[in-house]
């Protein structure tokens, strides 16, 4: 086989030279006889020039006919095609798979983990992850083999055997060492625990009192999506933001007092907190001694959520070359391995041209002796895709057309003397009918009765005759703020935040051409909503310092529920402005002990108390107070630390108002996070 590194390849320059380069080399049956080699690959060899290559089997799967190796190449150069062998064949051999021979600590690799089957570091560091008994980790489909699904409850712990307690280790580069960081993620959302985020991992502490912590050295992603080196204070990021649901190949590099993004293999900006390009990123000051995380800062403080793949920590900086190549190799459409060179010179298709209807499919074969490196490319107007690489057996789908469409499919194949190219004219013949409906709707709605909305298909009858009734629907709703779902083929309206011209657009398809309809609806708001009154709970008081909200007329109401557990003939309940008494109310106690009692509040800079209590052979018994008590307008604010009154000594802030009232406690703590505390 061989590895292609000019413009039929992954095309480097020429004056590219990577050294101890680890080469994924990918088997399929297509190319390999799976029952030819030894069942897990114990004979597989790799070799150049007559000398043995390095070599580590992630996954050999021959009831699939599928492998995963990575080979270690000495020396790849750009602009060239170089030979590597692959033995196979002898019996009753010992597998001579060996990771630590192929990411070597001495060449920069200081943790490697591929994520399949096993948690474990592929280097000599053995930075192996353990799963959270609670909490593990999962298998799924990853960009090389399996990969690891990590998330709020899918947590793994980086604890090689032999370290501390405290999981430290010394193997991480320290001070303001270069290094780099990488990973295969396909993210599900990016929102964080907490400051921490979602995190891809890293090691580093921060430094107590330091702003920006130039002690960590943590992969991260921002609320948005965009790829961070998070320092907490300083977090230079990548300019762009990655989607959610799809794979990314993302790096960064720390050289020279500066950080560097790749996405894919392509440098991206630096930016800042502010969204201003970073030129410098200053000193760091890694802690020797460490503990490393995977997929998470450290105890669920800001676990990752999605999946990861071929994660590496290196104690080098390396190349945007050697980052290019490793999202060339990696990818599914890799341009560096070429497959297993067929042996003869013969070069044809099975089939010299096609006549399909849409939605049909069709195995194609070739044949290709001597050659190289082989594509499967689509050919559709000017627009040319890239199907398939390193395969000679292709399943062509017709997919679905609007009307009759002619392309071309390509063959191409990468020989000694150059690129030669077999071309499939290929007609599609448009058989399946696309839906045709109506989209109908009220003229006017009042924005708060919920309102569906459906499309009436007329031929949904013939398109299910034809297998074609299953629908695709995106709805796109437009001109204001709404509340609204979407399922089983409607759209139901529940609010709407304003009047106005409201739009619905409906696209709708069956996997051919999309068919897009809207209708306008006039939103007409009552001027005042209806004023929903809260239900107060069977056991309810104040408590200190309360806030209590006021209503439509300007007035809120303190309630005050509950079961007596003494014998009383009545309860009183006592409301005070200041040391003014304003109003007393009783209630006679029955067998059941219950009572309810309320009094009105009339908004306003005034401090309330209460005092309840019962009466029983003519004295009364003070038994409760509550002081402090104010009544007013709600603001809910969302911020994370914003919405905190501290200052960033985290001490309360000078500033205080008796007025201002704030519910609940700044604090990560799982019990006194739910305290109801009013302050």
């Amino acid at each position: 086989m061989y590895l292609v590194t000019d413009s039929a390849g992954a095309d480097l320059p020429a004056s590219v030279v990577l050294k101890n380069f680890p080469v994924l080399v990918r088997l399929d049956e297509d190319h390999f006889n799976f029952s030819d080699a030894n069942p897990g690959g114990e004979d597989v060899r790799f070799s150049s020039k007559g000398k043995p290559l390095d070599f580590q089997i992630e996954r050999w799967d021959a009831q699939r006919g599928e492998a995963d190796i990575w080979v270690r190449i000495p020396i790849i150069r750009g602009k060239d095609q170089q030979a590597i062998q692959m033995h196979w064949g002898k019996e009753q051999v010992s597998s001579e798979s060996n990771g630590e021979k192929v990411f070597r600590t001495a060449e920069g690799f200081s943790a490697v983990w591929h994520l399949g089957d096993n948690l474990e570091d592929a280097t000599s560091n053995n930075l192996d992850g353990v799963n959270r008994p609670d909490a593990p980790t999962t298998n799924t489909t990853g960009m090389i083999g399996d990969a690891q699904e990590f998330g709020v409850d899918k947590l793994l712990v980086i604890r090689p055997s032999g370290s501390s307690p405290d999981r430290r280790v010394t193997c991480m580069p320290s001070g303001n060492a270069d290094r780099t960081m990488s990973a295969w993620i396909n993210p599900t959302s990016f929102e964080g625990r907490n400051w921490a985020q979602a995190s891809i991992g890293g090691w580093g502490e921060p430094e107590r009192g330091q702003k920006p912590h130039m002690g960590l050295s943590y992969f991260t992603m921002t609320g948005r999506g965009q790829p961070r080196f998070h320092l907490y204070g300083f977090d230079p990021r990548c300019a762009s933001p990655l989607p959610r649901n799809e794979w990314r190949h993302v790096a960064l590099t720390v050289s020279e007092d500066m950080v560097r993004f790749y996405v894919d293999g392509v440098l991206e900006e630096t930016i800042n907190n502010s969204g201003d390009l970073v030129s410098k990123l200053g000193t760091l000051k890694t802690p020797a001694s460490t503990p490393v995380d995977l997929g998470d800062h450290g105890n669920g403080r800001g676990p990752f959520n999605g999946a990861l793949d071929e994660v590496r920590f290196e104690a080098v900086a390396r190349s945007l070359n050697w980052l290019k190549l490793c999202f060339e190799n990696q990818k599914p459409l890799q341009s560096l391995v070429g497959p297993l060179v067929q042996d003869g010179d013969e070069f044809s298709v099975s089939h010299k041209r096609l006549k399909m209807k849409e939605g049909a499919s069709i195995v194609l074969s070739a044949e290709a002796g001597g050659a190289r490196k082989v594509y499967w490319v689509l050919k559709d107007g000017d627009k040319e895709e890239i199907l398939a690489v390193d395969c000679y057996n292709y399943t062509f789908d017709a997919g679905r057309v609007a009307e009759d469409k002619k392309v071309a499919l390509h063959f191409k194949a990468l020989f000694a003397s150059g690129v030669k190219t077999l071309t499939i004219p290929i007609t599609i013949q448009e058989t399946v009918p696309d839906p045709v409906y109506t989209l109908n709707a009220p003229k006017t709605w009042n924005g708060r009765d919920e309102l569906m909305i459906l499309p009436s298909i007329s031929n949904l009858a013939e398109m299910k005759t034809n297998g074609s009734g299953d629908l695709n629907y995106s709805w796109k709703v437009s001109g204001m703020a709404t509340i609204s779902e979407t399922g089983a083929g409607k759209l139901v309206l529940k609010r709407a935040q304003n009047s106005g011209d409201l739009t619905i657009e409906l696209a709708l398809d069956n996997g051919g051409t999309v068919v897009s309809h809207s209708v306008r609806i006039v939103v007409e708001e009552s001027k005042q909503d209806v004023w929903v009154k809260r239900i107060p709970s069977s056991d309810e008081k104040p408590v200190n310092h309360q806030f209590f909200a006021r209503d439509d007329k300007g007035r809120g109401t303190l309630h005050y529920r509950g079961r007596l557990k003494e014998s009383a003939e009545s309860v009183f309940l006592r409301l005070y402005a200041g040391d003014k008494l304003l109003v007393t109310q009783h209630q006679k106690i029955g067998a059941d002990k219950k009572y309810a009692l309320s009094v009105s509040l009339q908004a306003g800079l005034v401090a309330y108390r209460t005092e309840f209590g019962i009466k029983r052979g003519g004295s009364e018994i003070v038994l409760e107070k509550a002081g402090d008590l104010v009544c007013g307008d709600v603001f809910v604010i969302q911020g994370q630390s914003n919405a905190e009154a501290w200052t960033d000594q985290r001490v309360v802030h000078p500033y205080r108002s008796p007025w201002l009232r704030s519910f609940g406690t700044p604090s990560t703590n799982k019990d006194r996070a739910r305290d109801a505390v009013w302050g």
